[in-house]
């Protein structure tokens, strides 16, 4: 593996992708192959096949960074039950993840707080307002007076 990867990094990437691609299916079982195959197709564009590595490498392996990575392919094809679940499975994995918080920043969520425990409303968002009821008092300054 050390002289194929030697290979892609002497210029010739293209070239070093078969050997790579059998080199992952004859050590089915070592992550750092098919890392090295992802890495690979990712130099050198070639994102539908990055993808299907990244989803094989989800499939194959329950560390944290495989499922994430092959969440995030989900994400982007739309299969978003698939991604969340697989969020969830990494987030149990790994406590220190932070994996619900880039989710939440990836889709733009602007309450990933909803993402654990009850519902509950956003420090920054007001609450939903009640039918008849009258409007909220002003809130007096430091000093006592009202605000003009």
């Amino acid at each position: 593996m050390a002289l194929i990867l030697a290979k892609a990094n002497s210029g010739t990437l293209a070239e070093s992708v078969p050997q790579l691609r059998a080199l992952a299916q004859r050590f089915a079982d070592v992550p750092a192959v098919w890392n090295a195959l992802g890495a690979a197709l990712g130099q050198l564009g070639w994102k539908p096949e990055q993808a299907a590595v990244t989803l094989e490498l989800g499939r194959r392996f329950t560390d944290p960074a495989a499922l994430a990575g092959a969440a995030r392919v989900y994400e982007q094809r739309g299969e978003t039950e698939t991604a969340r679940a697989l969020v969830q499975r990494v987030a149990e994995l790994d406590a220190g993840s932070e994996i619900l918080l880039e989710r939440a920043l990836r889709r733009r969520d602007r309450c990933p707080a909803r993402t654990r425990g009850p519902m509950r409303q956003c420090a920054d968002r007001a609450p939903p307002a009640r039918s008849g009821a009258p409007p909220p008092r002003p809130r007096r300054t430091r000093s006592g007076t009202l605000p003009r």
